[in-house]
């Protein structure tokens, strides 16, 4: 069910409603073309389109399905299953179609890359820009999700800990089979940066985890 505002009063309606139902003003059943490609992705993979929770139909790679929308707002959402059977769907978007718009054309498509992210959020479906036809255009989803986000930033520590491990180590051996005082203070100096750095990194991805 989408809300419409009626013509007369300004209350938002039903746009399944015959009549207003605050001041009996008829509803006018006005609608536009909505257009939904497919950018990309694995040909063997369909994405299924619902909108307001009606089944619209699927489509793959480089292709557009078609439908007719009445003014208001919707909820378009994409449903995909991934290489390896696993649910990859993602939540839409609510649309505002209004009077002034003549066409509203909507992109979905692969948000990441599989060369990027080697998980099944590779094959993700989402909805990446909707062109409203009256020069309005919006892309819903620039910001990356809150568990890639995740995932970049502990791969950012690894050199971190990298570091920590190896000064750590050389400190260890550096010490006991040196007698130069000099070599002695340098494999403590070396374990002590290694404690920090691999504390910091560690601290780093537990934040990072709990955000």
């Amino acid at each position: 069910m989408a809300l419409i505002k009626c013509s007369e009063c300004g209350k938002e309606i039903s746009n399944k409603a015959n009549a207003c139902p605050n001041c009996g003003c008829p509803v006018e059943k006005e609608t536009r073309i909505v257009n939904i490609t497919r950018k990309g992705g694995a040909p063997a993979l369909k994405a299924y389109i619902t909108i307001d929770g009606q089944d619209i139909g699927n489509i793959r790679a480089n292709k557009n399905i078609s439908t007719d929308l009445t003014i208001g707002k919707h909820t378009i959402n994409v449903k995909t299953v991934g290489v390896r059977g696993e649910d990859t769907s993602v939540d839409g978007i609510q649309i505002d179609i209004t009077s002034d718009m003549e066409q509203i054309n909507i992109s979905v498509g692969n948000k990441y890359s599989l060369m990027n992210e080697i998980t099944d959020r590779g094959q993700e479906i989402m909805i990446l820009e909707v062109d409203y036809g009256n020069g309005k255009i919006i892309k819903p989803l620039e910001k990356e999700k809150p568990d890639i986000v995740k995932r970049k930033n502990n791969r950012k520590q690894i050199p971190l800990l990298i570091i920590g491990v190896l000064c750590f180590d050389i400190g260890l051996i550096l010490g006991p089979t040196t007698t130069n005082d000099s070599l002695k203070f340098i494999s403590v100096i070396l374990i002590v940066i290694g404690f920090v750095c691999y504390g910091i990194g560690i601290r780093n991805m537990i934040k990072n985890n709990k955000k």
